[in-house]
């Protein structure tokens, strides 16, 4: 019912719902599979997530970090800017890496590693975008992550990977390839 000059033609609307739930969901699923994959890998990180639950935020900001399902967005330079000593014309598609970003040695010690006790992780996460590209479904992708994550904490924690997934792609949306778990 928005009659400002910001409003949506109902089909632009119908789009960006789409958009939200099947984005929403490939996203969310491929980064909870690496999630589990991450902390089952190394069976000491499950442990200490399943006795303090307070590390599940930063279980999933870490593995968020290092296998994100959004590899990198395209954006398009209005004017002129310079990079890193690199002069970018205004008028060009940009490709932004996240996967770069957030392995970014001069703003990450020892960016490689998985520590739930990182103290320098890029906040906002980059994963989710940035200003009016910000993700629209970001809250709801870490309550789902979050809860689903604690769920399985609590309803299998003798959980055992069988077969680790691995993050296909390297630009936009990245997926998953399953992951084969034994849950005695």
């Amino acid at each position: 019912a928005d009659e400002s000059d910001r409003s949506l033609e109902t089909e632009e609307l119908i789009y960006q719902i789409m958009g939200l739930i099947l984005g929403g969901s490939d996203t969310t699923r491929s980064g909870f599979n690496m999630i589990v994959a991450r902390l089952l890998a190394d069976r000491s990180l499950w442990n200490e997530v399943q006795a303090d639950r307070s590390l599940i935020p930063a279980a999933i900001e870490e593995s968020l970090r290092l296998e994100p399902p959004v590899g990198g967005m395209p954006r398009y330079c209005l004017e002129p800017i310079e990079i890193g000593g690199i002069s970018i014309p205004g008028g060009q598609l940009v490709g932004l890496s996240a996967l770069s970003a957030m392995r970014d040695e001069t703003k990450i010690s020892d960016p490689e590693t998985f520590d739930l006790h990182r103290k320098d992780r890029p906040l906002p996460h980059l994963v989710f975008g940035a200003g009016a590209h910000r993700c629209l479904g970001e809250m709801l992708a870490r309550l789902e992550m979050e809860e689903g994550l604690a769920a399985l904490l609590d309803g299998a924690p003798d959980i055992e990977m069988v077969t680790a997934p691995e993050m296909i792609g390297a630009l936009g949306l990245r997926k998953s390839t399953p992951m084969i778990v034994r849950i005695s």
